[in-house]
């Protein structure tokens, strides 16, 4: 089934999982494909965990180190070592790199972020068909924080392999 992003964004489990799953893979002028992370963030990455407290105040924790690894063993966060497994296996039937939903993490840019058409490519993601100003013709790239991760800069950190 082919897949049309049309008038804004596509994040989240549209990104990682519909858009990418797509046939051909249209993206509008305007809209815009974005990632920020998945299960398959490498494990040495401090997670930050925001709640809501009793007042209505958002309170952030950042779990490092020893205290990322015993966060990471919580029955309701080992879940998510389960669906680790699924994502891997969901990529690698789709000969693709899941990376490309954690890569902005690996390289250390607290950010959301998404790549030009041919950068999509180096992580098998094929068919994808935007207007040749994508991704930076987005006005949503003026209203979100979202950061275009250009490989190029980050020589090494993929190298085409989709494994």
């Amino acid at each position: 089934m082919d897949v049309r992003v049309i008038g804004s964004i596509c994040a989240s489990s549209c990104a990682n999982y519909v858009f990418v799953s797509g046939g051909k893979k249209f993206i509008e002028p305007g809209a815009l494909v974005m990632w920020h992370g998945s299960d398959l963030r490498p494990q040495d990455i401090p997670v930050t965990v925001t709640n809501v407290d009793e007042t209505g105040r958002h309170v952030s924790k950042e779990y490092k180190g020893a205290e990322l690894l015993e966060y990471l063993r919580r029955p309701d966060i080992a879940a998510a070592e389960r669906s680790r497994k699924k994502q891997l296996d969901f990529f690698k039937e789709r000969n693709m790199d899941g990376r490309v939903t954690v890569f902005g993490q690996e390289i250390g840019c607290d950010c959301q972020w998404t790549f030009t058409v041919e950068d999509m490519g180096k992580f098998g993601i094929d068919r994808v068909y935007a207007d040749s100003s994508y991704p930076n013709a987005s006005p949503l790239l003026e209203t979100l924080s979202v950061v275009t991760i250009k490989l190029n800069d980050h020589p090494g950190h993929i190298s085409g392999s989709k494994d």
